[in-house]
């Protein structure tokens, strides 16, 4: 008996022996699978950062070195500056790399006025011991003079020399029908306004509808008509709450006349003008500024200081 309990015993033995073998064989196959998912999904979510990061500080760039293009001028000249400027005031100090950053002009002179930027960035894994290659190829729409603007208020300048117009950051004052000299003067817009009440309106809160460059559809329907009259007490309302709201740039229409009393008129292009003081008398003090805004760049048009803000588009 004590023999068999013996035997018993040792081939018991050797039966747990083999289920532990068999148990730990799909333990070290499961463990590696779930370690493998584990360094896919961390490899993953670091690369896709590294993506939004490249293209971000991308994008940065772009947007950056369009604005300064347009504020430049055109030529070979500015080609080399644009790109320099870039690489060293923004792909050093960002998750570019400058020896594999570059600006392509080659679509700027035409009527798109596109600025391309090309960038790549071989970034390393941390599991798999490699690296992978990170590319981004973005494009701008270059700043230019709007070509349709909303929120206008309803005065117009008048430039005769609309290819010599004012000068920016220098004091002038608008008042009706003034001289030259360090003024200039205005005419009031119904922009479709019934009275006194819209039209001070329009000066508070700007005219909600879209007025285009040269657009004379809106003409016959009184949007770019004159309003004669004394409308220096609607106009010193207007623009004394605008200025207890912190609004102080109005964005007027530059035309290159004003008709005898009530007319048409053509905007010849859009102004921004920093208003500081208005009195009594409906006498705007401020100077005209550069000033930007979200519109479409109209190609060759004059510039009066108001132009579009840079955009990314597709290409």
């Amino acid at each position: 008996m004590t023999l068999f309990f013996k035997k018993t015993e040792v081939k018991h033995m050797k039966v747990r022996s083999r289920q532990r073998g068999s148990v730990l064989l799909p333990f070290v196959l499961g463990f590696g699978a779930v370690t493998m998912m584990v360094g896919a999904t961390v490899e993953g979510a670091l690369l896709l950062h590294a993506r939004n990061k490249l293209f971000n500080d991308a994008e940065t760039a772009l947007l950056a070195s369009a604005n300064l293009y347009f504020s430049r001028g055109y030529g070979y000249q500015t080609f080399q500056d644009v790109n320099l400027s870039m690489k060293n005031d923004y792909a050093l100090d960002s998750f570019l790399d400058p020896s594999r950053t570059y600006l392509d002009f080659s679509r700027v002179a035409c009527t798109c006025g596109i600025l391309i930027l090309h960038t790549s960035k071989t970034v390393p894994l941390r599991f798999l011991k490699k690296t992978t290659l990170l590319r981004a190829d973005l494009a701008a729409r270059i700043p230019g003079p709007p070509e349709n603007v909303q929120g206008i208020v309803p005065l117009a300048m008048v430039v005769e020399d609309l290819e010599n117009p004012f000068a920016l950051g220098t004091e002038y004052v608008m008042k009706p029908g003034g001289g030259g000299g360090a003024s200039g003067n205005y005419g009031a817009l119904s922009l479709a306004a019934a009275g006194a009440k819209d039209y001070t309106d329009n000066i508070k809160y700007g005219y909600p509808k879209e007025v285009k460059v040269g657009d004379l559809i809106f003409a016959d329907s009184g949007l770019l008509e004159t309003k004669p009259g004394n409308m220096k007490g609607p106009t010193e309302e207007g623009f004394s709450y605008r200025l207890s709201q912190g609004e102080d740039v109005a964005v007027v229409v530059v035309t290159d006349r004003l008709p005898d009393g009530r007319g048409d008129i053509v905007a010849r292009g859009f102004a921004a003008f920093r208003v500081k003081a208005v009195n009594s008398k409906g006498e705007l003090t401020g100077e005209f500024i550069r000033h930007r805004i979200s519109s479409t760049p109209l190609d060759d048009a004059q510039d009066y200081g108001l132009i579009t803000k840079a955009r990314l588009v597709y290409y």
